[in-house]
């Protein structure tokens, strides 16, 4: 079984953090790499804010997606497609086809899911890029929660 991870990047003495994805590798492998990007948020923030210290630095794993289970029937499902007159549209999967895409977005909705959670729980300061308006409550539900087939 193939999971991807989703990873939470703490600093001590601070309620800044950074949530991530890593799909095809290993959590510290990914750390390793923030480490060596010099252009990496995190690289950039360790050198700004805490003088290089990586000591002060912990990540953990918050989530995982399975990247081996078949989404295909979430094309179909009765609350992805929207129907106007003009056109049949899939709400939730947009124009994904392939069972990689649906993964890779149920991935990228976990990770969307998790910063505003974090980010709305106005306890933390989460550094992370800036992400779509889209509502991610209702595409992370709908990819983690729906049943039918």
């Amino acid at each position: 079984m193939v999971r991807a991870y989703i990873y939470l990047i703490s600093f001590k003495n601070s309620n800044d953090i950074y949530i991530g994805k890593t799909k095809n590798q290993t959590i510290m492998k990914r750390f390793s790499q923030h480490k060596g990007d010099s252009s990496s948020t995190i690289n950039t923030y360790v050198r700004t804010n805490l003088n290089g210290d990586w000591s002060s630095v912990d990540i953990d794993i918050i989530d995982s997606v399975d990247m081996d289970e078949d989404l295909t029937h979430l094309i179909n499902h009765p609350s992805n497609t929207f129907i106007s007159r003009i056109s049949k549209f899939k709400k939730y999967t947009g124009c994904s086809k392939s069972n990689e895409e649906l993964l890779n977005s149920r991935l990228a909705y976990t990770e969307y899911f998790h910063i505003h959670n974090y980010n709305n729980d106005c306890k933390y300061n989460v550094i992370n890029k800036m992400i779509s308006n889209r509502d991610v409550y209702d595409v992370y539900k709908f990819y983690n929660y729906s049943s039918y087939k």
